[in-house]
């Protein structure tokens, strides 16, 4: 699949400054990169993006291709706005808050319509070419949390379990010791937040600060894309039937940095943990998709994208320091990693049902399911051995997705609409999901996001002009939730079946509290456009 989609794109390198060490990519990335925003056109926003069975709409055309056959005439539409993110996240009674704006180019597309005028058999062949940014990354994050017992220095200690001192030292080049050493027991270790044990019990560790209270704060910078360049053809048959087909083109970039910080309450001191990422690569999707008109004021719709199957480069490193009672002040960093793979998403299925009330407006109704579960990840060979953890991970914590759209459009007269929508998507993960760590993993970073259900609201107007040209304006709230963890935890407490092919989470005796986050995205989009 890489090397079908390097023939296509070319796009795809990876620096030798970043080649030294492999990245160790899960499934909770695999999901942030196979997850698409409901986001288009003007139109297509206001009305929760519920036009599978609608069409006539540049976004419509990546929900449903047969959406293409509906145009009667060609046409050039741009979409951008801006969006304001706030984060907003509460943290065992302690609050914090962050946002951002972005100014993004949502969508711009060009459709090419033959008419045979002919009003049996085949009615018009139209062709679509298109830019669409199906993912918007960017946000900030902080969270800041109350006082509690339950400390990362523990699942260090569990993480570093029946490993000698000397093995995650690194006068011993312990980064190099990838069969047996994670290297987040390496962080602790260099730093003095973790202790080995004493006569017979050296590898039964302890956290620096186990008894104690902590103050942890974490913060998440993100940025990125995922954008789509598509070509479409659709037919209109006997303006009965509509049958179309979509090649999208995928472009991925992603940047976050992670800080996770424990002030110790009880000694004054603590640590700071500091981890940098980037993804970017290419992938490719098709897409299939028929509308059907019973009758001149029904339309039904069904469509099939097959996964997105992305080629990935992804590079991470990590830096830590601290404060003890062994060393006022230590600090170390990991080399740097880099690693290609690939990543296969899930078959995503709509149905669509719309009714229009003649020249008054139209109501229209989608939903769509996707089982995240079955998401693959492969090494840059298309083989999966490497990602037997992560895959089975990806089948026990992910689920189906359902995705539900609804829209509405009043026709004030012939030139002017005002419209609404709503649409809910599912969790993705299972309540019990966890991150959990592999004994060997160069992965520093053992906090994760669950996912809770996404609302999306939405209203919007356009104006049609009599000689083609067009415009339209939304409005959408996205307003995701989702419990943040620092780290997994668990209540099975034996770490004696530890062995290096196995991924673990350490067992505290206080259960992590996950901070409660809540992202909301306001965004206010125009699109310009014209017939002809």
């Amino acid at each position: 699949m890489k090397k079908i989609i390097v023939s296509i794109i070319g796009l795809l390198g990876c620096s030798a400054l970043w080649a030294q060490y492999p990245y160790d990519p899960s499934e909770f990335d695999a999901l942030k990169y196979s997850q698409p925003d409901i986001t288009g056109t003007a139109r297509y926003m206001s009305m929760g993006g519920a036009f599978g069975a609608l069409g006539g709409d540049a976004s419509s055309i990546g929900l449903n291709p047969a959406g293409l056959g509906v145009y009667r005439s060609s046409e050039l539409s741009i979409t951008s706005g801006v969006v304001h993110t706030t984060t907003s996240a509460d943290w065992n009674g302690k609050n914090g808050t962050e946002d951002k704006y972005t100014i993004p180019l949502n969508n711009l597309t060009y459709v090419i319509s033959y008419s045979n005028n002919d009003k049996e058999g085949l009615v018009s062949s139209n062709f679509a070419f298109s830019f669409n940014k199906i993912k918007n990354f960017d946000r900030n994050v902080y969270v800041k949390g109350g006082q509690q017992t339950s400390s990362l220095t523990n699942y260090m200690a569990g993480l570093s379990s029946g490993l000698s001192g000397g093995t995650v030292s690194t006068n011993n080049n312990s980064f190099n010791n990838t069969n047996v050493v994670p290297w987040l027991s390496i962080l602790g270790n260099e730093t003095y937040l973790i202790n080995s044990g004493t006569g017979s019990d050296t590898t039964k560790w302890s956290g620096t600060n186990t008894g104690g209270y902590v103050r942890p704060t974490y913060s998440l910078s993100e940025e990125g894309y995922i954008n789509e360049w598509s070509l479409s053809y659709a037919a209109n048959i006997s303006n009965k039937l509509y049958l179309g087909a979509y090649l999208g083109i995928l472009d991925l970039n992603y940047d976050a940095t992670t800080r996770y910080t424990e002030d110790f309450a009880t000694s004054g001191n603590g640590f700071t943990l500091v981890n940098n990422y980037h993804t970017d690569g290419t992938g490719i999707n098709l897409k299939v998709g028929a509308i059907y008109r019973p009758t001149s004021s029904l339309r039904l719709g069904l469509s099939i994208a097959t996964p997105n199957f992305l080629s990935l480069t992804s590079r991470s490193y990590a830096s830590i320091s601290s404060s003890t009672d062994s060393a006022a002040s230590a600090s170390i960093s990991t080399p740097k990693t880099s690693s290609d793979y690939e990543v296969q998403g899930p078959v995503q299925y709509n149905l669509s049902a719309a009714y229009t009330f003649g020249k008054l407006g139209l109501v229209s109704v989608d939903y769509g399911l996707a089982d995240y579960s079955g998401i693959k990840l492969h090494d840059n060979n298309g083989n999966s051995s490497s990602f037997i953890a992560e895959n089975q991970g990806a089948s026990n914590y992910l689920k189906n997705v359902q995705t539900l759209r609804v829209g509405a459009e009043f026709k004030v007269d012939d030139q002017f609409s005002i419209r609404g929508g709503y649409a809910l998507v599912t969790s993705a993960t299972k309540d019990d999901a966890l991150k959990l760590l592999r004994w060997n993993t160069t992965t520093t970073d053992p906090g994760f996001l669950l996912d809770d259900k996404t609302n999306y609201y939405s209203l919007g107007f356009g104006y049609r002009n009599s000689n083609g040209w067009f415009i339209d304006f939304a409005y959408q709230l996205k307003v995701c939730k989702q419990n943040y963890y620092a780290y997994g935890t668990t209540t099975d407490s034996s770490l004696s079946d530890y062995n290096a092919s196995d991924r673990y989470a350490y067992a505290t005796s206080n259960l992590l509290e996950p901070a409660k986050i809540t992202t909301k995205n306001n965004n206010f989009i125009l699109t310009l456009g014209c017939k002809f």
